[in-house]
């Protein structure tokens, strides 16, 4: 029985555990919790897959637990132990039946979370049960399993199992321990629950109130906060149905966990727009950490029609240059800040907005400067050309709505001449470089068409000429 030699890395995914075998929803760990709880289990839901209570005592701490939240159900030959003495070239059938053994009433054992965390993965020669009076047995469950599977054992690990089997009382024969450890009589001394174990009622949730109501959200105003629960809740979400039980057409308004809740704030939906015309049924959802669940009484609200598209006014030319136009935009259009998806300033060559379409600014919806002057900057304008400039807004439907025009025609040829420049004054010279001033701007010559002004030096009356700098 003694195995050594290297194995590859174990990789707890590669042994499916806790699969439900016979479709009853209820999984492995249910299956033992069940089984081999001492008196008659409740369950989270009346679907009856998870269990929330009964009655189960625990051989490694020798203390009984009325919570299921609080146990674990312990691979007694752990995973990672089975993997490493030779389970590591088990075909993914075999580890699965490993993981998921009920044949064996030792094989998985409901203990404490503490101390299944504490044991891990460890054989005997790194980790004992707390409790010495079931050393003995503990030994020989460990040896039997280890040879119904086939598995070996370290020679430490033989040493530890032979110290734990020293400790077997007078008279002891390993068929005093046929029916696993749960059901058998607990060691003098097992400690009870304490009053603290009991498990609180769910609390009662109120339906919600429909703060708000639009043709594509609704705003929901949250409960505030449910005294004397913060220790069991685990989440809470506010959601809504296009049914009146509930049985169909969920969206989540709003989710979060429990201690991030912001109780009695306003929230509004954000990541699903609503259909509109439509009735819903809002409701608040809690889970607690032992994982039941409550759903709340129901407030229902119609949403409203689709809004009509507002009406746009004509553009505000504000400016015209020969290649250039500025355009004010509107005020924020009133009550549609929950529809509107973009924003655009457009022109066109042609009165009827069939030809000649060019940007002059365009934005989302929410992020539209209202109401500020706004000028074209990626396409520069024909000098002497007629513009019809139009606002256009699609809106979060899908409609669109075009403007009527302004329309304007850019300064044409000939365009302004190129204003004289005075000679530049020089303020101070040094032996390898000069100071020189810039001139004041030129007066009117922003409208035109001036790219650059370039300071120049020459070394003669004559080019070529050395570039100094651009402002």
């Amino acid at each position: 029985m003694i195995g050594s030699g290297s194995v590859p890395n174990y990789d707890r995914g590669a042994w499916n555990h806790w699969v439900d075998a016979d479709n009853d929803c209820q999984n492995t760990r249910a299956e033992v919790l069940i089984a081999q709880s001492l008196a008659p289990v409740t369950f989270t839901t009346s679907s009856n897959c998870t269990v929330l209570s009964g009655r189960w005592y625990d051989p490694y701490t020798n203390a009984y637990f009325t919570i299921a939240h609080d146990l674990d159900v312990d691979h007694f030959v752990p995973l990672g132990n089975a993997h490493s003495a030779g389970g590591s070239d088990w075909a993914p059938e075999r580890k699965r039946d490993y993981a998921n053994s009920l044949s064996d009433v030792d094989h998985l054992i409901a203990v404490s979370l503490s101390a299944n965390r504490s044991k891990g993965n460890r054989a005997p020669d790194e980790w004992m049960p707390p409790n010495r009076s079931y050393w003995c047995e503990y030994a020989y469950d460990w040896i039997r399993i280890k040879t119904a599977w086939g598995l070996a054992a370290t020679q430490t690990e033989w040493a530890a199992l032979q110290t734990m089997t020293a400790t077997c009382p007078a008279g002891f024969t390993y068929a005093n321990a046929a029916g696993g450890a749960a059901a058998r009589p607990a060691t003098p001394g097992a400690v009870e629950p304490t009053a603290t174990s009991s498990i609180p009622n769910l609390p009662s949730l109120a339906a919600p109130v429909v703060s708000g109501v639009g043709a594509t959200f609704a705003s929901v105003t949250l409960p505030a906060k449910p005294a004397g629960f913060d220790n069991y809740g685990n989440q809470f979400y506010v959601k809504l149905f296009t049914a009146a039980d509930a049985t169909s057409g969920e969206i989540v308004l709003g989710g979060w966990v429990y201690a991030a809740t912001p109780w009695g704030t306003l929230q509004a939906t954000s990541n699903t727009a609503l259909q509109v015309s439509t009735t819903y049924w809002a409701r608040f959802w809690l889970r607690d950490s032992l994982g039941r669940e409550v759903l709340s009484d129901a407030t229902s609200f119609t949403t409203l029609a689709m809004p009509a598209l507002p009406t746009l006014t004509a553009p505000v030319v504000s400016k015209i240059g020969g290649t250039f136009a500025s355009v004010t935009l509107p005020a924020n259009l009133a009550g549609f800040d929950n529809y509107g998806n973009q924003f655009y300033a457009k022109l066109f060559t042609a009165a009827d907005a069939s030809s000649g379409e060019s940007v002059l600014g365009g934005w989302a919806y929410a992020a539209t400067p209202w109401g500020t002057l706004q000028a074209t900057s990626n396409t520069a304008l024909l000098p002497g050309t007629t513009y019809w400039a139009r606002f256009w807004l699609r809106d979060n439907f899908g409609r669109t709505v075009l403007s009527d025009a302004a329309s304007f025609t850019t300064l044409g040829s000939p365009l302004p001449g190129v204003p004289p420049l005075d000679a530049p004054v020089v303020t101070a010279v040094l032996p390898d470089n000069v100071t020189v001033r810039w001139p004041a701007k030129p007066a009117w010559f922003d409208d035109a068409t001036m790219t650059e002004v370039t300071l120049m030096a020459c070394p003669t009356a004559e080019f070529p000429c050395n570039w100094l700098g651009t402002p």
